[in-house]
């Protein structure tokens, strides 16, 4: 199992590769086998370790809550030692007539975005219904 989980994550990282020109499988076939491959793995452990749902549980949050919070620490304080914003940058924050929509929005789409009370329609907050 361990060799079809390198080959799988091999072909998740071509899949994602402009530049490979080789790719054994698609990545998405590959997350596929992952999610697979996961299933039976917690199916044997649930069956093998834990004697019931409630145990597995408690163990898993007891595991991953610590790093959970270490890394939510890390992220709070970079951002206030860079003074900076966890939703993007300080223009995008209200709307601005001078700043086209594409700049703020990481896929440069503007039909997705609305800033404030306007509406990607050009409707505003203040547009009366007749």
């Amino acid at each position: 199992m361990g060799l079809m989980r390198v080959a799988l994550a091999m072909a998740v990282l071509l899949g994602h590769l402009p530049i490979a020109s080789y790719k054994f499988i698609s990545a998405a076939t590959a997350v596929q086998g992952f999610y697979i491959i996961s299933g039976f793995y917690m199916a044997l452990v649930l069956e093998g370790k834990y004697k019931s749902v409630g145990l597995f549980y408690s163990n898993r949050l007891l595991r991953l809550m610590p790093t959970y919070f270490v890394m939510m620490a890390i992220a709070a304080v970079a951002l206030w030692g860079l003074n900076a914003s966890a939703t993007g940058s300080p223009e995008c924050d209200t709307w601005n007539p001078a700043i086209p929509p594409s700049a703020c929005n990481s896929a440069g789409d503007s039909s997705r975005w609305a800033y404030g009370p306007r509406s990607p329609y050009g409707v505003t907050a203040s547009t009366r219904m007749s």
